[in-house]
């Protein structure tokens, strides 16, 4: 299947920051560690930060969740099952955090405004992903997949078993500092995930809900999995998340040298 932004390839890069600042962390971190460095951009401590990180295992919902009278039925769920959550700027639908998940958030200070530049800014985004999964011999395009949890158009997608289905998730999130804004572009990637149990978690706290929303195991993908068909499984899932990290941050390097 062709991607639906193939069109969009051609579009002018107009992202505006010069350099940037590679953080890795190790250890699962909260995602209020987006806000966090937004808010030291927006301070003017730095330009420009790329950070790679894994999340605790939480739900993470956007704020328009609140209005379900059920809220704390749905979060007391989760609980039982391990899982904190919480809610941020950025629309969309609910998503997952924890063990297999891997996270890239580029954050940096711009003159552009929104209208002008946040397709550009999910092609910057993707570029980045994609150049370090073709260095494995997986390649995606930009597709919506019916029934992954929280679609979109700037879904990073491949060729499952003969099936479209997502492997990455994006955002992003604008706010405004002394006249200058700051821009957050997230990127969510599948790793090494059970999908028939993260799928099951995601659809008992939305029925917890009370809302209409369901997702399918089959419509999504981990790297791992992608890997592993294209070799042979001699490399521990670790070793193969290590490597793939090492990638991704050797492109962040060349993007902002270039």
């Amino acid at each position: 299947m062709v991607s639906t932004l193939a069109g969009l390839q051609e579009l002018n890069n107009r992202i505006d920051y010069e350099s940037i600042r590679l953080l890795t962390i190790d250890e699962p971190v909260s995602g209020e560690i987006e806000a966090e460095w937004s808010n030291r951009i927006g301070l003017g401590e730095l330009d420009a930060i790329g950070i790679i990180w894994s999340g605790r295992n939480e739900l993470v919902q956007p704020l328009s969740y609140k209005k379900y009278s059920k809220l704390d039925d749905a979060e007391a769920l989760a609980s039982s099952y391990g899982f904190a959550t919480r809610f941020r700027q950025s629309g969309g639908g609910l998503v997952p955090q924890g063990d297999g998940i891997l996270n890239l958030s580029l954050i940096w200070k711009t003159k552009s405004n929104i209208s002008e530049i946040s397709n550009d800014i999910y092609l910057h985004l993707g570029s980045i992903i994609k150049k370090t999964f073709s260095q494995f011999g997986v390649e995606t395009f930009y597709q919506e997949v019916p029934r992954a949890f929280c679609d979109g158009r700037f879904n990073l997608a491949a060729i499952h078993n003969d099936q479209v289905k997502k492997i990455v998730g994006t955002a992003q999130y604008w706010k405004k500092y002394n006249g200058i804004y700051v821009v957050l572009a997230h990127a969510l990637i599948l790793i090494n995930v059970n999908n028939n149990k993260l799928c099951d978690l995601l659809n008992k706290y939305e029925e917890k809900l009370g809302s209409d929303k369901s997702y399918s195991p089959d419509a999504i993908v981990d790297f791992c999995t992608l890997f592993s068909s294209e070799n042979e499984d001699f490399l521990s899932k670790n070793v193969i998340k290590e490597l793939f990290i090492k990638e991704l941050a050797n492109q962040i390097i060349k993007i902002g040298e270039d």
